[in-house]
């Protein structure tokens, strides 16, 4: 059995679509309608000022697994988590695997939280919601539009 969401299943017998490359010239592109919904801001309550570092915006990361789950489905995203440093700081490389569309978006999130459960939590949070940023989850915050004054007008 694999875990997939926090789902066990059987892993499919169906053969895994070939690994994009820069060279590849059968690359499955997005459908515009896919695009469009990843790209929908989130709503207010999915964004507010980062306690910790004054000017910068935080996405709450259960809007970006219901963004995923809307778009691709529950069980048609995954990702995977491989602890790469656990000194101060704990961090990790998350590879987030869209089968369908060919797609795996591989980025890093770390965590300096002194409960260590709390610091693998939020270095895998933080990774999978970089890794979404690639998709357009967000965008408008990561580019900066939602400042600082309208993260105060949303709490």
């Amino acid at each position: 059995m694999q875990t997939v969401n926090g789902v066990e299943h059987a892993p499919s017998s169906a053969a895994a679509p070939p690994p994009v490359t820069e060279t590849s010239t059968d690359a499955i592109q997005l459908p515009e309608d896919v695009k469009a919904k990843l790209k929908e801001p989130l709503p207010r309550e999915a964004v507010s000022p980062n306690p910790q570092k004054p000017g910068l915006s935080v996405i709450k990361v259960i809007y970006v697994v219901e963004r995923l789950n809307e778009v691709f489905g529950l069980n048609g995203w995954h990702v995977d988590n491989e602890v790469v440093e656990t000194g101060r700081m704990v961090v990790v490389r998350a590879t987030l695997s869209i089968p369908r569309y060919a797609i795996a978006i591989e980025q890093f999130g770390g965590n300096d939280n002194p409960d260590r459960g709390d610091a693998y939590k939020g270095a895998c949070t933080d990774a999978l919601s970089k890794c979404a940023s690639y998709l357009g989850i967000g965008m408008d915050v990561y580019k900066g539009q939602i400042g600082r004054a309208s993260c105060r007008e949303r709490v």
